[in-house]
């Protein structure tokens, strides 16, 4: 909703300055992988942002699915916020050091 608010200008500064960060992170992650390859260093840092901001919400229930949550049946459906995390970076790191190696 945000993007579809803001001038051309200002989303063209934003997504300079994330690409940037993009950049210093991915450098970041190659230098403790020396293993791994700018290129899957690169879509490491992406996955990592990605899984981040999708994960984070899910994480935290509302009241109403917290009371779901407490029915056995559903409470596998709660989401930990670092088990998950954790999960979903090994998954996708794995699959950058097959992909992408050094």
């Amino acid at each position: 909703m945000l993007e579809r608010t803001i001038s051309t200008e200002v989303a063209k500064r934003y997504k300079t300055a994330a690409m940037a960060n993009m950049s210093a992170f991915a450098a970041l992650i190659q230098a403790q992988l020396p293993e791994l390859s700018s290129e899957g260093a690169t879509y490491f840092a992406a996955g990592t942002i990605v899984s981040t901001t999708g994960i984070w919400p899910l994480a935290q229930p509302s009241e109403a699915m917290l009371c779901v949550y407490d029915d056995p049946e559903m409470a596998l459906l709660r989401l930990d916020f670092g088990t998950g995390l954790r999960e979903m970076l090994t998954t996708l790191l794995t699959g950058c050091l097959v992909r992408w190696p050094a």
